[in-house]
């Protein structure tokens, strides 16, 4: 009988000291938050002026205004859901954008030619001055005297200063390809390969596939027009004019410029 209610007994007893040990682990959570609850309470009482410690007449009230002064955070919290969702739409994205770019880590090449500075078949493209030359000429920069956009210029030495002047094909050095008027440099092309781009033209009547020359003053001119033809100069289209002063009626016809898209492939002398 007594063994029976030992067995009875023991599981109770067991049962009523595990809930003296949660009472007691409780019991100390509380406090600890208490005791916490309470130096936060002091600290934050620190910092506040005599009227406004008059105002309060509990811990309740003293609790509710320092929650109140608390700072509230306004950064959205994600859940772990969301966050994983994010990542997601991350991904799918860059995915996405890779099928419109390239760079040059993994994709060598299409790269491979950007040391030659994207060269196709020995030829550099200047967009600015519109024009195409061979990859084995070297754009030179001079100084220059009169006006030599988009003409056939020679060098000319003064006062130990080399500089470029417009000429004719005789005495021709390259073409010059642009001007810098704030440095007064002249951007040439020497005539030692072919070149096809826009020049300066005399007047509006060259046709296309007209055979050109320079006159003296570095301008196309139809062959046969005066001069011994030194260059094979060949209109790629009709000339045209750009009228810089289209509504002033006192000066029509003073300020324009004809030019013509012609290809030079061979100096004869």
């Amino acid at each position: 009988m007594s063994s029976v209610s030992e067995k009875i007994t023991t599981p109770s007893g067991i049962k009523g000291n595990k809930e003296v040990q949660d009472s007691d682990t409780l019991h100390s959570d509380y406090e600890l938050e208490s005791q916490m609850a309470n130096s936060e309470q002091i600290e934050f009482l620190k910092t506040l002026d005599v009227e406004t410690l008059n105002t309060l007449d509990t811990l309740e009230d003293v609790e509710s205004l320092r929650i109140s002064s608390q700072p509230k955070s306004r950064s959205k919290r994600h859940t772990p859901a969301q966050v994983a969702s994010l990542e997601t739409q991350y991904r799918d994205a860059i995915l996405k954008l890779r099928q419109y770019t390239k760079n040059q880590h993994e994709d060598r090449a299409l790269f491979s030619g950007f040391e030659n500075g994207f060269q196709d078949k020995m030829k550099i493209i200047d967009s600015n001055a519109l024009s195409i030359s061979s990859s084995v000429d070297i754009i030179g920069k001079y100084p220059y005297k009169g006006w030599p956009f988009k003409r056939a210029v020679k060098l000319s030495v003064e006062s130990d200063t080399v500089y470029v002047i417009p000429s004719n094909d005789e005495d021709m050095y390259g073409i010059c390809i642009d001007v810098d008027e704030s440095t007064d440099t002249a951007s040439v092309i020497p005539i030692t390969n072919n070149f096809t781009g826009y020049l300066s033209a005399s007047d509006a009547s060259i046709k296309i596939a007209d055979k050109l020359d320079f006159d003296s003053n570095g301008m196309l001119i139809k062959a046969g027009s005066g001069g011994k033809r030194m260059m094979n100069i060949v209109a790629l289209d009709d000339a045209f004019t750009i009228d810089l002063a289209p509504d002033d009626a006192t000066r029509k016809g003073q300020y324009k410029l004809h030019f013509v898209e012609v290809t030079v492939y061979g100096n004869r002398s």
